[in-house]
């Protein structure tokens, strides 16, 4: 889990969870006291990927001194053997390749916002299948965030470097944590412009399922000047009205109950014949 995401373009919280594992493993070792070397090696393996995890703020935690003060094992087996040389090392090459990952989340997140003003999303309400509809806003803003966290991520953990190791900044990469600062406020931005869409998209779902639910039961209440028996007649539009209000009507959690008790029996193939619309009568009645 942690090589597959750590480093990767789907990386979001991944180093923060390594601090998690690691207090895990260290309790396990103090209760147990087992030689784990494959999860031991395999541990020191991730450390070397991050050495510096940004917890909050100007708080930082280096994995490899939680390692050697809390393992069991202590520092024997520690890779890397210099740690401060491993991490001015790791720093360098933050730096170098820091351009290209702005450069990369830049054209991504021009693209999603692209889409976030397409008229595909604004338009909530044009759309034939509308479940697959809310369904690709609700991706495309899940998108926007991790987008905002990979970012944020990369501008703090390589401010947060600079400053706990007491490097000084290329000026050449000035400009490029100005643009990633501006970006991230970019992402924020825009997802807080579609907060008003966003709210709309839980009221849109009902309508459409009352909508389905109505075209349903207004096919079957055809038949109902077909049944012979008056009273059965009348208690069946009666019902029919009942439903009429409860689909266009407001949200209430005994409407939402008498429903789902009752559209198995209206939106049956067998609606119209006596047996079940007695079971229909019996059903509201309860």
């Amino acid at each position: 889990y942690f090589n597959d995401y750590i480093g990767s373009s789907r990386e979001t919280f991944q180093k923060k969870e390594l601090i998690s594992l690691l207090c895990n493993f260290g309790l396990y070792e103090k209760m147990f006291h087992k030689d784990e070397r494959d999860l031991y090696k395999k541990i020191w393996k991730l450390i070397r990927k991050a050495p510096v995890v940004v917890v909050h703020g100007h708080i930082v935690f280096e994995l490899e001194h939680f390692m050697k003060v809390y393992s069991v094992k202590k520092h024997k087996s520690a890779d890397p053997k210099d740690p401060d040389a491993f991490r001015m090392d790791y720093l360098k090459k933050l730096d170098s390749s820091f351009g290209d990952t702005i450069g990369h989340l830049f054209t991504m997140i021009t693209d999603w916002m692209t889409e976030m003003n397409s008229s595909t999303f604004v338009n909530i309400y044009e759309s034939k299948d509308i479940t697959n509809n809310i369904n690709d806003k609700i991706k495309l803003v899940i998108k926007g965030v991790v987008y905002g966290i990979q970012l944020k991520n990369q501008v703090d953990e390589l401010l947060l470097l600079h400053y706990h190791l007491g490097v000084e900044m290329p000026e050449e990469l000035l400009e490029e944590v100005m643009n990633g600062m501006l970006l991230v406020k970019g992402v924020e931005s825009e997802l807080y412009s579609k907060v008003h869409l966003l709210a709309q998209l839980h009221p849109l779902m009902n309508r459409f399922m009352c909508h389905q639910l109505d075209y349903l039961v207004k096919e079957n209440f055809k038949q109902i000047q077909q049944i012979k028996s008056t009273p059965t007649r009348q208690q069946l539009s009666a019902i029919y009205e009942m439903v009429q209000r409860i689909l266009k009507g407001s949200y209430f959690k005994m409407n939402e109950f008498s429903i789902t008790m009752l559209m198995p029996l209206l939106s049956s193939k067998e609606f119209g014949k006596e047996e079940l619309s007695e079971q229909i009568i019996s059903q509201v009645w309860k």
